[in-house]
């Protein structure tokens, strides 16, 4: 079925929408997961994985420039700069290749408040090829944009108050920019449903999800905690109480399970529980962050 509210047209090849003249191919994968941090027991699957190397923060929590409290998100350039929301400093750092000292790029280190230069509780970070940092704001329901070197923010998704308006977010965790058509894609968390905002504008539309109140549908989320895209048409979605990964074309009526299982959330390497987030990697592999038994498992292409 197509969106009948976004201006696209069915392609007959695919019986997806979207431009007539352009067929788009989705990408599929592995349905097995493999575990790639982290380590599970119960199954006894999965349970050899690397360990880590602490490259930010020092293990102790902190508001100096080389530690961290309770990060949430992390974002990686391809110069491998690192970004993180430092959430209980409220506050995003900026870590160069190599250095253990961050510098603040968002917030104010130890203030938390509803002002542009502010950030209330961050789940989600996004960094464009300009360095312009976006990060989303739960408690102020909002994504702001700092640009290189500004010491204030730029509203660029919500209004600041809870809501389901076109104009409103409620509880927005991961964010991703598709900067090649200028569009903010946001994880509106408790709204269960992915906002497209094109940037500049106020009000954003709904592309993805936002049927009910949380379901298990594959036209529904419950409790949308990420989003990115894979810049073939297609937006990936951790949709984190039912424990699954879904892939949806944008313009799409419904989505298709490409990680997990709608509902049986486990450890298995076919099952995840909570996802929280997910990432792609050069080879376009996908990554989900299973919360509920402290582990990432990979997804590969096929």
């Amino acid at each position: 079925m197509c969106r009948t509210d976004l201006n696209l047209t069915c392609l007959n090849q695919t019986g997806q929408c979207g431009v007539a003249v352009v067929t788009l191919i989705a990408l599929m994968f592995n349905t097995t997961g493999v575990t790639v941090a982290g380590i599970t027991n119960s199954h006894g699957a999965n349970s050899r994985a690397s360990s880590g190397t602490t490259i930010s923060g020092t293990g102790v929590a902190g508001a100096t420039q080389t530690q961290l409290s309770h990060p949430t998100s992390v974002f990686v350039t391809e110069n491998s700069t690192i970004y993180v929301s430092d959430s209980f400093n409220y506050r995003t750092q900026k870590f160069i290749d190599g250095s253990h000292v961050g510098v603040t790029v968002a917030g104010i280190s130890g203030t938390s408040g509803p002002g542009l230069n502010e950030i209330g509780f961050c789940y989600g970070i996004y960094v464009d090829s300009n360095q312009t940092v976006y990060v989303s704001d739960s408690v102020y329901t909002r994504v702001l944009a700092w640009y290189i070197n500004s010491s204030t923010g730029v509203l660029v998704g919500g209004q600041g108050g809870n809501g389901s308006a076109a104009n409103q977010l409620y509880n927005p965790h991961g964010i991703y920019v598709d900067e090649l058509n200028g569009y903010l894609y946001i994880a509106d968390t408790s709204n269960n449903r992915i906002q497209q905002y094109v940037l500049g504008q106020s009000s954003g539309v709904t592309v993805a999800g936002g049927n009910a109140v949380g379901g298990m549908g594959l036209s529904q989320f419950d409790y949308p905690t990420d989003v990115i895209g894979d810049g073939k048409g297609y937006l990936y979605i951790a949709d984190s109480n039912n424990c699954r990964v879904v892939q949806w074309f944008i313009g799409g009526a419904e989505g298709i399970v490409v990680a997990g299982q709608t509902g049986v959330c486990d450890d298995s390497a076919t099952t995840m529980g909570s996802v929280l987030a997910v990432a792609f990697d050069k080879n376009y592999s996908l990554y989900a962050a299973d919360s509920d038994y402290s582990r990432i498992q990979k997804f590969s292409k096929i």
